[in-house]
């Protein structure tokens, strides 16, 4: 938008932009302050695509009832019973069928930059983390290995094991 204006007057657009940066200076500052808020960071894995769809099938049906006028107490009462009964069938079966478990022993190299880290997974779904890389500066744990195992649906981690204390393969802080 502020280009747009800039080809009409150039001196408005220059205002409009000091306007502007003043907001994201005050949206910073806000970020800052609550992000030192406990609980303020919560990790989330990210979804399998039967529960993307699950939802997005949820969320049709509900907006197409509210579209339609149509109760959605009242579709429960009458003849959807036994329609929504073999829906809900059908996604729980799907969802527990879906669950994934190793069948073998899968091996992750993580890249943490200078350093290492290898994810182990057996067979009986035992995670094992081997080093974790490390930075003085940066914060490799944060930013590198808790999106990586969230990505990867990993919540918790049975064993850690520190093969020696440099910096490149543990943080010591």
């Amino acid at each position: 938008m502020i280009i747009l204006i800039s080809f009409i007057n150039f001196n408005f657009a220059i205002v409009f932009g000091n306007v502007y940066k003043i907001l994201i200076d005050i949206l910073q500052i806000i970020i800052t302050c609550t992000s030192k808020i406990p609980l303020s960071k919560i990790y989330v894995t990210t979804p399998h695509l039967v529960e993307i769809i699950i939802y997005y099938l949820i969320t049709f049906s509900i907006c197409y009832c509210i579209k339609k006028k149509i109760p959605i107490l009242k579709i429960v009462k009458n003849r959807y019973k036994k329609i929504i009964a073999i829906m809900l069938v059908v996604v729980l079966t799907f969802t527990l069928l879906y669950v994934e478990t190793p069948k073998c022993l899968k091996l992750y190299f993580i890249d943490v930059g200078q350093g290492d880290s290898t994810l182990i997974i057996t067979p009986q779904n035992t995670k094992i983390l081997i080093d974790s890389g490390g930075s003085e500066n940066y914060d490799i744990g944060e930013q590198v290995l808790i999106p990586y195992l969230l990505s990867r649906r990993i919540t918790s981690i049975d064993y850690v094991m520190i093969s020696h204390f440099d910096t490149d393969h543990c943080r010591t802080e």
